[in-house]
């Protein structure tokens, strides 16, 4: 399958953005990473299933997103949806959706055990430098609290927030 470019209205949100383009009901939706949407929806059985769309913005055309889409029985690559979509999802007996619903699984696991590692005073490397808004990289934060995490980066001399993304690859170094 191949990509759609169409036009999304400025401030539409996105569940209803994809409620228009698929015409059907939308259980839950949830944007991962600001490049793919996940998608729980009611089929005619009334059975609720998965959708994963890769999405591309473009904010200079008319037709200003892409989007793939992808049914979770084709076993997507993509695979950090969201606990509250996997929960509402019925069960199937399709091994490509198993599969992909147990690395979705793994991967929230992954997650929580890595935010639960972190202690305040602990330095983190991050699996790769990222570019702040400042247009600043960093690569290395401390954590100064633990419930809201901030970390303090000693590149800047400043405090940051980090989308709990970008900690899953991250190692504790002290």
């Amino acid at each position: 399958m191949g990509w759609s470019s169409t036009h999304k209205p400025h401030g539409m949100a996105i569940k209803e953005f994809f409620i228009g383009e698929f015409g059907r009901e939308i259980v839950d939706c949830a944007v991962v990473n600001r490049n793919t949407a996940y998608i729980a929806y009611r089929t005619n059985d009334h059975n609720i299933h998965a959708i994963v769309c890769l999405l591309k913005y473009n904010s200079r055309d008319y037709y200003n997103i892409s989007y793939k889409d992808m049914d979770e029985t084709s076993g997507p690559n993509a695979s950090e949806c969201p606990e509250r979509i996997l929960k509402v999802l019925t069960p199937i007996e399709n091994e490509w959706a198993n599969a992909w619903r147990k690395r979705c699984r793994e991967n929230i696991q992954k997650r929580k055990e890595t935010l639960l590692k972190l202690r305040v005073g602990n330095v983190l490397k991050l699996s790769k430098p990222i570019t702040l808004t400042s247009g600043q990289q960093i690569d290395r934060v401390k954590v100064i609290t633990q419930n809201k995490l901030r970390f303090y980066s000693e590149q800047i001399d400043g405090i940051v927030r980090l989308p709990k993304y970008i900690l899953k690859d991250s190692t504790v170094i002290a």
